[in-house]
Formats: C-alpha cells, structure tokens, sequence
C-alpha cells in the first residue's frame, strides 16, 4: 500500500513541474543551450529583447533511410512541412511559434520583444521576432533575414519591405500576424521575395 502511494506522488510531481520546465524564458534556453547536460526544451518568448543562439542537432548514425521513410513519394513542399511537424518549434511567443529547419539553425540567432505599442491614433504593433543571419562579424554586423510582428487590422508593412499576412492570432482579435523580409541587401542589391518560403516555419497561434 505504502509503495502504491509513493507512486502516486511522484506521478502528480510530475505533472506539475514538467509544465513548469517548458514554460521557461528564452534566456534561461540560451544559456542551457551552452550546457552539455541541459533541458532540450524549446525557448519560452517571455522576456523582452533576448538573442537566441539555437541548439545543433546532433549527426545521427542512423542511414539516410529511416529519416526519410515517412516522407517517401512526396513532393518537396510535402515533405519540408512532413519535416517542420515533427520539430518542436525553437520559439515559442503568445501569438506564434517559429521553427528553423535544422540545416538553417547554426546560421540563425533570434531576438524577441514582447513590446507592443499603440500610437494615438489606434495604430499598433509588436510582438516582433528578428531572425538574423549569424555571420564571420556577428555580433558586430548584424543583418535580419526577416521578422515576424502582429499589426492591428487598421494599420499594416510599411516601408521597403516584402510582407506578407501570415493570420490573426487567436488571442488578438483584430490583429495581423505578418512575416517582413528587407527587399535590399547590406549592398543595396535587390533581393528576391522569399517570404513565402520563410512563412513555413511559422505557425500562428
């Protein structure tokens, strides 16, 4: 009886911390991230202006094969999405989640405000994620590859911007999620409009 108890026990305990260990901040992800023996969990967007260094995947000696026997006879869209479902997302904000595919993670930092802000005239936006390219200079010269903020439905993009509406969080009635990509580069050179692609790995909540 006595052993019947102690198992009970340990169940609820762990019913209630495990939903504490995945709530944690982005910061306190980043810095387990430089830690061997730390949580896999993904980053928690709780805190203002925090830089992510994303976690690498580790080679695995399985073959080829068994990665991709799920996506087996898909088209290349098929599969990219078969792969970014079984992915937790690497941040996770009230109004969307974002997932790097695995072979972009080392390339990538992110940061994230939860500023949100209301001009006098009802226009707002915030929310936003950068997702920079983490290059020879980082963190010196620092170049977004694009961002991800919520607009209110009576404002929108403005500026030299490709944009693109991604939805309407749940938890925001009247507001846009929107995926921006610069449209010039760090040389002023025209860049193509990669939105749509970068849009598959955000999902909005």
């Amino acid at each position: 009886m006595g052993n019947l108890r102690l198992i009970a026990l340990a169940t609820l305990l762990s019913l209630i911390i495990l939903p504490m260990l995945a709530c944690s901040s982005a910061q306190s992800q980043a810095e387990n991230a430089a830690d061997p023996n730390a949580s896999s969990s993904p980053p928690t967007a709780s805190e203002s202006g925090q830089g992510v260094e994303l976690p690498q995947e580790e080679p695995s000696d399985e073959p080829a094969e068994a990665h991709g026997s799920e996506a087996a006879g898909k088209s290349k869209d098929e599969t990219q999405a078969i792969t970014q479902q079984g992915n937790p997302p690497d941040l996770e904000t009230p109004h969307y989640s974002l997932t790097i595919p695995d072979e972009e993670k080392r390339l990538c930092v992110l940061e994230y405000s939860s500023d949100y802000d209301v001009d006098p005239n009802g226009l707002a936006i915030g929310f936003n994620t950068s997702v920079f390219a983490k290059g020879e200079d980082w963190p010196r010269d620092k170049y977004a590859i694009f961002s991800v903020a919520i607009f209110s439905d009576n404002w929108g993009p403005q500026g030299e911007f490709y944009a693109k509406p991604l939805g309407h969080p749940s938890k925001m009635p009247g507001s846009t999620a929107y995926i921006l990509q610069g449209m010039f580069s760090q040389d002023n050179a025209l860049l193509e409009d990669q939105t749509d692609e970068y849009s598959r790995w955000i999902e909005v909540l």
